[in-house]
């Protein structure tokens, strides 16, 4: 899943996961502290699947775990570990497309005050210029805690984001955001960095670098403080940033680039989010949009 699908840690721990899930059911059936992956037949993934189905998983959850067996299998036989792949007969049932969360502009300007206001020297500077820095570029959230110094050009005013699969992108960001880490490093991260060389740009109160799971509890708290909807998740600031730059009239393949889409189909959802807006700007333009007195 490194070398060849160039997959991200958090898919690589989460398949992890679902497969040492999957061979704790068969050493359970098997009664011994050992199995062979030679004896997995179809109704061995039937029954993994009533297991998911009696343990109450989300739909999309059980798709993963299902998606991680079918997949580890896979590699089980193009390695020639098994002599055949019983999940071949296995269907992924495509899941429905969710529309992502969307929080307006000026929510979103407000959580962004919000950590100017809720906390003191040095964490406020640092979630003001974390969150402002993910809404500018609409980065992933690993793709923000990864960071590094030498990353950001604050003249130039890019940064440099290692995405999925290695792929390096580089993307703009505005002034306003520029000012808020420009303001971080002047003191505040010198503060949190203490004794130690740590490259990483957002530091936690230990001198580490900010962990994906650190990076969601302070989003939380802001959406919190801040009124927000409860499903709030750092992925919401990356869906908003797409949906607020094809809203402004932004090209669909612009807004692909700067999120690392590889596909634009991945892109095309944000231009659901953009009916209501483009419904707007017709009623506002068109002559007739809301005359009563005209004859058709």
């Amino acid at each position: 899943m490194t070398v060849v699908r160039g997959s991200s840690s958090h898919t690589i721990n989460s398949y992890g996961s679902d497969i040492v899930q999957f061979e704790n059911m068969l050493r359970k059936k098997s009664l011994s502290s050992t199995h062979n992956w030679n004896d997995i037949d179809d109704q061995t993934i039937e029954s993994y699947i009533r297991l998911l189905n009696e343990r109450g998983y989300l739909p999309s959850t059980k798709a993963r775990k299902l998606a991680a067996v079918k997949s580890f299998l896979g590699f089980l036989h193009n390695e020639e570990v098994i002599s055949s792949d019983p999940s071949d007969d296995i269907t992924l049932q495509r899941q429905g497309s969710k529309l992502p969360l969307v929080i307006s502009v000026e929510k979103i300007k407000s959580l962004i005050e919000s950590t100017l206001i809720h906390s003191t020297y040095p964490i406020a500077e640092r979630d003001h210029a974390m969150l402002h820095t993910a809404y500018a570029t609409g980065m992933r959230a690993t793709e923000i805690i990864s960071l590094n110094v030498r990353d950001i050009d604050l003249k130039a005013g890019n940064i440099k984001c290692l995405g999925k699969g290695s792929k390096e992108r580089m993307v703009p960001i505005h002034r306003g955001a520029i000012d808020s880490v420009r303001q971080y490093f002047k003191k505040s991260r010198r503060d949190l960095l203490k004794a130690s060389d740590m490259d990483a740009v957002f530091l936690n109160r230990m001198g580490k670098r900010v962990s994906r799971q650190g990076f969601w509890l302070i989003l939380k708290k802001y959406a919190k403080l801040t009124n927000l909807d409860h499903a709030v998740t750092p992925h919401t600031l990356r869906h908003s940033f797409a949906t607020h730059l094809l809203e402004g009239g932004a090209p669909i393949n612009h807004v692909q680039e700067l999120l690392g889409h590889s596909s634009i189909a991945t892109t095309q959802i944000y231009t659901h989010l953009t009916t209501g807006h483009v419904r707007e700007e017709y009623e506002a333009a068109h002559p007739r949009a809301f005359s009563k007195d005209y004859n058709v």
